[in-house]
């Protein structure tokens, strides 16, 4: 047993006593004793500082192996999220201009239906017009036939 160890089971014996866990200073370095070996697995506190600090040394490797790979990961994600943003930026300009293109559509739209109607109205006018046409021309074509009749009748 080294002296850090002895120093330790006097220290914990000590406070044994002093809270009256123990009647007297033969059992409370027993107990000690006991709590000593059963945290330490009865090495000596020179040997388990040396394995905490392997330990140690080994959890700070992975945990710098886990800074690099999260770096890494943050540097691709990083990249991928310009180019995201990039096409996400051409994706609104071409909705912008599709919104635009729509819009004039839709103002050729109504001036092509307004025409249109113009167009209806123009022929329903023209319609109109052959009509009255036809019927005067049937008119004159009966006045004409009555007036032959009436010329036939005077002859």
């Amino acid at each position: 047993m080294d002296e850090k160890t002895r120093d330790q089971i006097n220290k914990i014996a000590k406070s044994l006593r002093e809270l009256h866990i123990v009647t007297n200073m033969e059992e409370a370095v027993a107990r000690a004793k006991e709590i000593v070996e059963s945290s330490c697995e009865g090495k000596p506190i020179n040997e388990l500082m040396s394995e905490m600090q392997a330990e140690a040394s080994e959890q700070n490797k992975r945990a710098e192996q886990i800074n690099k790979e999260s770096e890494k990961s943050r540097e691709e994600l990083s990249s991928e999220a310009k180019e995201h943003r990039v096409q996400i930026e051409k994706n609104l300009e071409s909705a912008r201009e599709d919104k635009e293109t729509a819009k004039e559509s839709e103002e050729q739209l109504k001036e092509d239906a307004e025409l249109h109607k113009a167009d209806k109205s123009d022929i329903k006018d023209a319609k109109k017009k052959i009509e009255d046409i036809e019927c005067a021309a049937e008119d004159a074509k009966f006045i004409v036939e009555e007036a032959e009749k009436v010329q036939e009748k005077k002859e």
